[in-house]
C-alpha cells in the first residue's frame, strides 16, 4: 500500500471511529427506549407526571413550547393519571420557570395541592436525578417534546425509575433541525454520565 492508500485508509477509520463514537451510543438510547413512548390515552397511572421546563417568554409567561408541556401534563393529571403534577424546570432572579409552570396549571384548572415544583432541575439530568433521590422506585409519566423523550426516559430507567414518555408535540417549530442535531450530542453527554454513574454508586 502507497503513502496516499495509507493515508486514505487512516483518514477513513479516524472518520468511522468518531462516527461510531458519536451516533452509536444516541442510537442506543432512540432504540432502547422508544417502545416507552405512549399516547396519552394509553398512558397507565402513575405516582406522578413530571413536565419538564422548556424556557420562558420575555414577559415571563411560558414558552410555546412550555405551554404544549405543561397542557398535556394537565390533560394526564384530569384524566386521573395522576394525583401529582411535579414541575421541573430552573429557578433564579428573573428567571422563574416553577412559578410560570404552576400558574399557568393552576389557571387550566389543577389545584394548588396537587402541584409540585423542582427549581432545582436546571437540565433534564438534574431533573430526573432530583425525582429519583426524592421518590425512588416510583413510575414516572415525562412530559416533554418526542425528540427530547428518548434521552428523559433513558436517564430514568437508568436510576431505577419505572418511566414511560407522554409526547406533546402539536407543531413543528422552527429550528426543530438544529434541536435534533444538539440532541444527538446530548444523548450521548447522558448516556456517559448513565454510565459513570453506575459505577458510583455500586
Amino acid at each position: 500500500m502507497d503513502k496516499r492508500k495509507r493515508r486514505l485508509f487512516k483518514a477513513f477509520l479516524i472518520l468511522l471511529c468518531f462516527t461510531v463514537i458519536v451516533f452509536f451510543p444516541s442510537q442506543w438510547v432512540h432504540l432502547s427506549t422508544m417502545h416507552r413512548i405512549l399516547d396519552p390515552a394509553d398512558a397507565p397511572e402513575a405516582d406522578c407526571i413530571l413536565v419538564l421546563g422548556c424556557g420562558l417568554q420575555p414577559d415571563g409567561s411560558p414558552s410555546p413550547m412550555l405551554r404544549e408541556r405543561i397542557e398535556t401534563g394537565v390533560e394526564l393529571y384530569q384524566a386521573g393519571r395522576s394525583r401529582v403534577l411535579l414541575m421541573s424546570g430552573s429557578t433564579r432572579p428573573g428567571h422563574d420557570e416553577i412559578a410560570a409552570m404552576t400558574g399557568t396549571a393552576e389557571a387550566l384548572g389543577v389545584p394548588a395541592s396537587a402541584l409540585l415544583g423542582d427549581g432545582e432541575g436546571h437540565n433534564t439530568y438534574l431533573s430526573l436525578q432530583n425525582l429519583a433521590e426524592s421518590s425512588p422506585d416510583c413510575t414516572v409519566l415525562i412530559v416533554t417534546h418526542r425528540y427530547h423523550l428518548y434521552r428523559s426516559i433513558y436517564i430514568a430507567r437508568s436510576m431505577g425509575l419505572t418511566a414511560y414518555g407522554i409526547p406533546c408535540d402539536t407543531v413543528r417549530y422552527t429550528g426543530q433541525f438544529n434541536r435534533d442535531v444538539r440532541e444527538i450530542l446530548a444523548r450521548d453527554k447522558d448516556f456517559l454520565q448513565c454510565f459513570l454513574r453506575h459505577f458510583r454508586v455500586r
